[in-house]
């Protein structure tokens, strides 16, 4: 793989797909951010297991490929070089990063590690005005169960119906019920927990101003969150 990007538009990008990074896992590829450059476009995936978050640039793009680079030492690191051009060459287990006259080499895995991501889901997306997703994550998360004796109660459950949405949480104790309006999404019911559901509210608080439509979708057992 080789592309060729500026790199405030490499910096965004990895700072809003980290998130989703695991932090404390076995699983060396979990922590990695997979860049995949096809025509025109490279684009990020980054996945703890629970959610997943997707970013997409523009880049000059060389050579098409896919691999795997540890996300936070990589994002220190590009956070730095924000105001200069930059070149991502990779060559077996070596990533090379070319900006201006110097030249940095990382290890980096292999991309077929790296969990399958199902984002062929726009039969399962939500369009939610941002306001109103941070009112229903304030006014129901605090209700779910912290223990994991019963790992349902640990999740927010969403019912979304008819341009309606209903989150409800609870731990056995406490009861929470919200609804919100001007959905689109067909039918669809999803239990997310609670640390996923909060983590999404946050990464959209830092980054989104609060008339911005939040979208993400329903795949399997991942919540994809499109930025």
């Amino acid at each position: 793989m080789k592309v060729i990007c500026e790199g405030i538009d490499l910096s965004e990008a990895v700072f809003k797909v980290i998130k989703a990074c695991a932090s404390r896992t076995t699983v060396p590829v979990m922590e990695c951010i997979k860049i995949s450059a096809k025509n025109d476009t490279v684009t990020f995936t980054a996945t703890d297991g629970e959610i997943a978050i997707q970013k997409s640039i523009k880049a000059e793009v060389c050579e098409e490929g896919d691999i795997c680079v540890p996300g936070r030492f990589f994002g220190d690191f590009i956070k730095k070089l924000e105001g200069v051009q930059i070149t991502l060459a990779s060559e077996n287990a070596k990533l090379d990063i070319i900006y201006a006259d110097s030249q940095t080499s990382m290890q980096i895995l292999p991309a077929d590690d790296f969990p399958k991501i199902d984002v062929d889901v726009n039969e399962n997306t939500v369009v939610l005005n941002t306001a109103e997703f941070k009112r229903l994550v304030s006014a129901t998360s605090f209700c779910c169960a912290s223990d994991d004796s019963r790992p349902i109660l640990k999740g927010c459950q969403i019912i979304i119906s008819g341009g309606n949405i209903c989150v409800t949480a609870l731990d056995g104790f406490r009861r929470k019920e919200r609804f919100g309006y001007n959905v689109f999404f067909l039918y669809k019911v999803a239990v997310i927990e609670a640390g996923s559901y909060n983590r999404v509210f946050h990464a959209h608080k830092q980054n989104s101003p609060l008339y911005f439509q939040l979208r993400f979708a329903v795949g399997g057992k991942h919540l994809l969150y499109f930025v």
